[in-house]
C-alpha cells in the first residue's frame, strides 16, 4: 500500500522475510543464474495467476478490497500482457 517506505513496521523484516532475503543473497553468491528462474516464476507467475488467486482468497476469507491481498495488486501495470512480453524479452536478452 501507500506509505510503506516510511512505516516503521516495514523497516525491520519479520523472521520469515529475513530468511527469504538471506536465501536470495546466498543464491546470488553461489549461482546467480538460479535467480532468473525465480524471477520468471515469481513475477510472471504471480502476475498471470494473481487475479484468480486474489479472487479465490477474497471469497474464501471474506476480505474486502486489497486487505490481505496487496501482493496481488498490480494496478501500476496497465497491461499485464504488454508487461509480460517486455519482461520476457528483457530476460531473453540478458548476456549470460
Amino acid at each position: 500500500g501507500t506509505g510503506w517506505e516510511t512505516d516503521p513496521k516495514c523497516r525491520n523484516p519479520s523472521p520469515a522475510v529475513k530468511d527469504y532475503i538471506d536465501r536470495m543473497e546466498e543464491v546470488s553468491r553461489m549461482d546467480p543464474l538460479l535467480l532468473l528462474s525465480h524471477a520468471y516464476t515469481r513475477y510472471l507467475g504471480d502476475l498471470s495467476g494473481g487475479k484468480v488467486l486474489s479472487r479465490i482468497a477474497r471469497r474464501a476469507l471474506d476480505l474486502t478490497g486489497y486487505d490481505g491481498l496487496q501482493f496481488y495488486n498490480f494496478e501500476s501495470i496497465p497491461s499485464a500482457v504488454a508487461f509480460k512480453k517486455k519482461y520476457r524479452i528483457a530476460l531473453d536478452e540478458l548476456a549470460l
